[in-house]
């Protein structure tokens, strides 16, 4: 559907009742404003005035000593009064010829006058009909015959304006009864098309206010109010994802503390037990001091991504030699990879560009990569780190060929606490923060993060740092 904005729908609707109405009145003054809509009483006196005005030609003609020909072509007497009647008026001799004229052209209908005319002109004695055929009928034309005695020499015309002011306000009040219910029929469609888009977005705020988030809007117009709907729509499900997340984070940190929390009430348990010895007190206040490193471990990593999140970690940038940067995690991983039986494989491109970044955390991102690849690779597995050199950027790849992870799962092991396998716990599975923390580290450095399947088998992922970039929290 094409666009169209809400002013031009006002101003399109505004132009419509303009020329609607315009015709309106146009059509009233057309077909009502006839020659008989002239009162009896200026009828009979526009007739006077056309007789007596006759009755004077005749007299020229009369006693001018001419032919009647030569009289109606070369009497200036005759033009005189003609031209100072002070009305458009014309003579027309017995050939149906315009002899004098004093009317506008385009107040004559036609500069011949027929035969059939002239003969209904004399028989009638006078002939009244309306003028010229435009828009406004605003004149009437008054025909009578010019005789000498009984002999009629030629026809008078005179063109009077209408004149009946009871008429034309009846008219005037018609006209405008027509144009309000035209405003009226125009107003409510008009305040339709603009108040129901309003009246569904009123609604909809009224839901969300009352709880009903992700509640949508139907509005399928292609203007600002279209858009406003759209945007109302996308912003509710926000809305509605983020109360969601909340939710689903305080579901998930209860979940986190509810074990360790459960374990070291338990080891409290039996130490106010008078059963216990004292290697058993011992260990079971290791087992509380690990407990509370564990928590306070997870309470670190959110307040972490918390602040990533926020765009309150201000980074400590410096220029790093990537390659070595990525050996040096390597190094420090290997020892736990040599204990579960892994094997870590480190390929760098040579010469790549320093890239300026936060050294200690692109390394926490890499390092939790590596141990999200760990946990989910079985003895004996392998785990594929690659450092390319591109035009724009530095890339880094961390592949295993553990179980792996489906298409649908792809795009959302980067969420906070998102584990694969639903049964496992911090102990097998970690805290589910790795993959997320990582994610906010690369994309404050301006990269990106992805994931795809590995070859033959297991999880890749893949991101990237570009060697110039514009930081808005260094």
């Amino acid at each position: 559907m094409i666009r169209v904005s809400i002013f031009w729908k006002v101003l399109i609707a505004f132009l419509m009742y303009i020329v609607l109405s315009s015709g309106v009145i146009l059509l009233i003054y057309r077909f009502a404003e006839t020659p008989e809509s002239i009162s009896r009483e200026i009828r009979t006196s526009l007739q006077n005035d056309a007789i007596i005005l006759a009755a004077k030609a005749a007299e020229i003609i009369s006693i001018s000593g001419e032919t009647y020909h030569n009289a109606l072509q070369n009497n200036i007497v005759l033009k005189k009064l003609i031209y100072d009647c002070g009305k458009p008026a014309r003579i027309i001799d017995m050939d149906g010829q315009t002899v004098i004229n004093e009317m506008p052209d385009n107040k004559i209908i036609s500069q011949y006058l027929s035969v059939e005319k002239i003969s209904s002109i004399i028989s009638k004695g006078i002939m009244i009909e309306g003028g010229h055929s435009g828009w406004f009928r605003s004149t009437v034309d008054i025909s009578v015959p010019i005789s000498i005695g009984r002999q009629p020499v030629a026809i008078l015309q005179v063109s009077y304006p209408k004149t009946n002011p009871q008429r034309l306000r009846g008219n005037l009040l018609f006209g405008i009864l027509v144009e309000t219910i035209t405003i009226c029929i125009l107003a409510y469609f008009m305040s339709k098309l603009l108040t129901t888009p309003v009246t569904k977005l009123r609604e909809g705020t009224k839901k969300m206010a009352e709880g009903a988030l992700g509640y949508q809007v139907d509005i399928k117009s292609m203007d600002e109010l279209g858009e406003l709907g759209r945007n109302f729509n996308e912003m509710s499900i926000r809305i509605s994802n983020m109360a969601k997340a909340r939710m689903e984070l305080t579901a998930d940190i209860s979940h986190e503390l509810r074990s360790p929390l459960a374990r070291i009430k338990t080891a409290s348990e039996m130490l106010m037990a008078d059963a216990t010895d004292e290697d058993d007190r011992k260990n079971y206040l290791k087992l509380i001091n690990d407990e509370v490193d564990e928590l306070n471990l997870l309470i670190g990593d959110l307040l972490e991504l918390s602040k990533l999140e926020l765009g309150k970690t201000k980074l400590d940038l410096w220029q790093v030699k990537i390659d070595d940067l990525v050996r040096e995690v390597v190094a420090k991983a290997m020892p736990t990879a040599l204990t579960n039986g892994l094997k870590i494989n480190l390929q760098c491109d040579e010469n790549i560009p320093l890239v300026l970044i936060d050294g200690r955390r692109i390394g926490r991102a890499i390092s939790n990569i590596i141990d999200n690849s760990m946990k989910f690779v079985n003895s004996y597995g392998v785990i594929d780190i690659t450092v390319l050199k591109k035009e724009d950027s530095v890339e880094i790849s961390i592949a295993d060929n553990g179980t792996g992870v489906s298409d649908n799962e792809m795009g959302e092991i980067f969420e906070r606490f998102y584990r694969t396998d639903k049964s496992r716990n911090r102990e097998t599975g970690g805290s589910g923060l790795g993959l997320a923390i990582a994610k906010q580290i690369v994309e404050i450095h301006g990269g990106k993060i992805w994931a795809k399947r590995a070859e033959p088998g297991g999880l890749k992922v893949i991101f990237s740092i570009p060697y110039n970039i514009s930081l808005p929290n260094v």
